[in-house]
């Protein structure tokens, strides 16, 4: 994400798309609560930024192993 908030910075023309909501994939081992606390300030980050849109799209996607596909 602070690649991406350089980039919307650097090239302020330039429209700038982030697909399935920049969505950290959850396999393997990692640290869930770091990861989506790291995910949140760096969407909050880069929406500050009149050129970047997000693409509201993925959330529920199997292959992210949030397991969002087995609730209720």
């Amino acid at each position: 994400m602070q690649d991406l908030t350089t980039l919307a910075k650097d090239f302020p023309g330039t429209t700038i798309i982030i697909d399935h909501i920049a969505q950290p994939i959850g396999i393997g081992e990692y640290d869930k609560d770091k990861t989506m606390k790291e995910w949140k300030e760096g969407i909050e980050k880069i929406s500050k930024f009149p050129n970047v849109y997000m693409k509201l799209s993925g959330m529920g996607m199997c292959a992210l192993g949030f397991g969002l596909n087995k609730r209720a």
